[in-house]
């Protein structure tokens, strides 16, 4: 089996390195193994239901909206170890029930081992690195993605980590 690689840009080495130096500095939790159902619904303390969007297909995201709620779009792929490791925290989000909800787009379909780059998600959204976020306020409007997300995406479990050590 021959390996493909995608060639990286100095932007994207930095930005990958960012998250693996935060990642890095980050407690260790529990990997989750690979999910492999069509969808998982979880919900908060709240009861508000935060789905689990996987197979790679192509979603209208905007179907998953929070009305009045920061909506953070996580596209990742259970075979990235950055994803697996940032998923916990991003979990948690979800369980404080705040004005933060955090949405899984799994871009893997059923049955490919590794990132599926080749995935109708990935096409759609133009996915070219994971973990990729997606923020959007709470009338829809899209407020960030890419590097600009990822950096409110650490401030929001930095707040969080916060809160929760007082």
């Amino acid at each position: 089996m021959k390996l493909k690689f995608r060639p990286l840009s100095i932007t994207g080495l930095i930005f990958t390195a960012s998250i693996l130096a935060f990642l890095l500095t980050m407690p260790a939790q529990t990997a989750e193994k690979p999910e492999t159902t069509a969808a998982r619904v979880t919900e908060n303390s709240n009861g508000e239901d935060h789905g689990e969007i996987t197979r790679g297909e192509e979603i209208d995201i905007k179907k998953h909206m929070v009305e009045g709620k920061t909506v953070i779009f996580d596209f990742f792929s259970p075979f990235c170890p950055p994803c697996v490791r940032i998923k916990p925290y991003l979990k948690k989000l979800n369980e404080n029930g705040g004005d933060v909800v955090v949405k899984f787009i799994n871009i893997n379909r059923d049955g490919v081992q590794g990132i599926d780059w080749k995935s109708p998600v990935v096409k759609q959204y133009q996915v070219s690195s994971v973990p990729h976020f997606k923020i959007y306020d709470g009338s829809g409007n899209l407020v960030a993605e890419g590097e600009e997300a990822y950096g409110k995406v650490m401030e929001y479990i930095q707040e969080m980590e916060k809160k929760n050590s007082k």
